[in-house]
């Protein structure tokens, strides 16, 4: 009689276990570098749709860049200061008067499923209320909290057949890829752009939004690590090749 041969019940359930373990090293990682790529596909798209809009707006006006557009002019002020640390500018707005003009522009170029107006926040989730920095520190009056001292007084928010949603608020444009789903973090899902480029760096095209001029280019960094607020990492995204390496 042939004899056959097979695994113990010992060294199944040993082998058992070490795949097991080896799963739970490896899978953590795993789903973190395949939520990264999520948000950066989702980044991208964003980042086409809005230069695209932008830059379509431009054309219907006969003017070279956005910052010529009668839109722009509605929507772009004159910078009083600066947040906290070199923030984001705080902007006295033009768009006093013109909400609904501004709001029926954007329809026009944008394919939203809403609109909230400039100055009115019952339309926004109570997710998107608060932010938090990349260091993990929650976003007191930040760009996307429309609790914070300045955020929603001339902002305007686009929110996007695809969950996404863009923030306008004078010359910057805050990008919240999933919209009101978590994690609600700079770097993560929620990024900063400008209408007129960074600076100048991106020569007055839509762009990321940088403090300074030297900053993300030449060989020098881009605030966007554990420790920083997480600003500038569109631009870390996009001169990385757009890779969330971080």
């Amino acid at each position: 009689m042939k004899k056959i041969l097979g695994f113990t019940l010992a060294e199944v359930l040993i082998t058992l276990g070490v795949i097991g373990v080896v799963a739970a090293l490896t899978m953590p990682s795993l789903i973190a570098n395949y939520q990264k790529k999520v948000w950066v596909n989702q980044l991208k798209k964003s980042y086409s749709v809005i230069s695209q809009a932008l830059n379509k707006i431009a054309a219907d006006e006969d003017v070279d860049n956005f910052s010529n557009t009668h839109l722009y002019n509605l929507i772009a002020g004159t910078t009083t200061s600066y947040g906290e640390h070199g923030g984001p500018p705080i902007v006295t707005s033009n768009s006093d008067g013109n909400e609904e003009e501004i709001t029926n522009i954007f329809k026009q170029y944008f394919n939203t499923v809403n609109v909230c107006p400039i100055g009115q926040t019952d339309c926004i989730p109570d997710s998107m209320k608060n932010y938090l920095k990349l260091n993990g520190t929650v976003s007191s009056g930040g760009p996307m909290n429309p609790n914070g001292s300045y955020e929603q007084q001339h902002g305007i928010y686009l929110f996007m057949s695809d969950g996404s949603v863009y923030i306008f608020k004078d010359t910057m444009v805050f990008v919240d890829v999933n919209g009101p789903k978590g994690p609600n973090k700079w770097g993560r899902d929620a990024f900063l752009f400008t209408s007129t480029g960074g600076y100048g760096i991106y020569n007055n095209k839509f762009g990321p939004w940088i403090d300074g001029s030297e900053r993300c280019s030449s060989g020098h960094e881009c605030d966007c690590g554990d420790k920083s607020y997480g600003w500038e990492c569109a631009a870390k995204i996009i001169n990385d090749g757009w890779n969330m390496d971080y």
